[in-house]
C-alpha cells in the first residue's frame, strides 16, 4: 500500500472572488496577491480544507492521490 498525498487544487476559471475561503481559514493561509487573485501560503495551511467546503463556486477542492 502506497502513501496518499492530499492537497488543495485552485480553479481559477471558477473563482467569483468572494473570498469567503480567507474568511473561514484559521490559520490566515490563503490571501489576495497584488493581481487580486487567491495567493496560498502552503507553510501556514494545516490541512483542515475548511476554504474548500466553503466554496460556493468549486474552484478550491481537495486532492488527494496515491502515491
Amino acid at each position: 500500500m502506497g502513501r496518499e498525498t492530499v492537497f488543495l487544487s485552485w480553479d481559477a476559471a471558477r473563482c467569483r472572488h468572494c473570498f469567503g475561503c480567507i474568511a473561514i481559514c484559521p490559520q490566515n493561509a490563503l490571501g489576495v496577491d497584488e493581481a487580486g487573485n487567491l495567493s496560498y501560503e502552503i507553510r501556514r495551511c494545516i490541512r483542515c480544507f475548511r476554504c474548500a467546503g466553503a466554496c460556493l463556486h468549486g474552484a478550491l477542492r481537495v486532492v488527494r492521490e496515491e502515491t
